[in-house]
């Protein structure tokens, strides 16, 4: 298989500090620069196979949802690799994949490379994390932002917080 033309995004933060942004605001300037480009999102992978919003629990890291996040994000990675592959013969383009999830631990990270070593090289994967220690900011992420997603839809901000 010609991998020339395959790249990936990996994001990597916490949740509420802008990895999703980053990841339109990219996608937006590599469509612009000629390229194929699609962002995979593990959040997304969860709420289809699930079919329902997420509490506040699922992102607490002391409980028991830590296999089941992890196979969201394999499950999200391999839709990523089944898209870059897919049809690579009839496009022209250049493709990147944007896999949009923490991706903060170094088991992780470690799991996507080697997921996606046998379609691409080293030197075509990039790792992109955002930071954030402002209190003020994080805030306003999970309280603005987070109340278009669908997991807080239908909740109201106090509860939301």
């Amino acid at each position: 298989m010609n991998n020339d033309g395959f790249y990936a995004i990996i994001m990597v933060g916490l949740p509420g500090r802008g990895k999703s942004y980053m990841s339109h605001r990219i996608k937006r300037w590599l469509h612009w620069k000629g390229f194929e480009c699609e962002i995979f999102n593990a959040g997304n992978t969860r709420r289809k196979i699930l079919n329902k919003p997420a509490d506040y629990t699922w992102f607490n890291s002391n409980n028991d949802t830590h296999n089941l996040k992890e196979k969201f994000a394999e499950t999200t990675l391999n839709n990523m690799i089944e898209w870059m592959v897919s049809e690579s013969k009839n496009s022209h383009k250049k493709k990147v994949g944007i896999f949009d999830a923490t991706n903060s631990t170094n088991k992780r990270r470690d799991k996507v490379i080697s997921m996606l070593l046998p379609i691409l090289s080293y030197d075509r994967i990039l790792f992109v994390e955002s930071v954030c220690d402002d209190d003020g900011i994080i805030h306003k992420n999970f309280i603005e932002d987070k109340r278009q997603n669908e997991d807080y839809v239908d909740v109201n901000t106090e509860d939301a917080e």
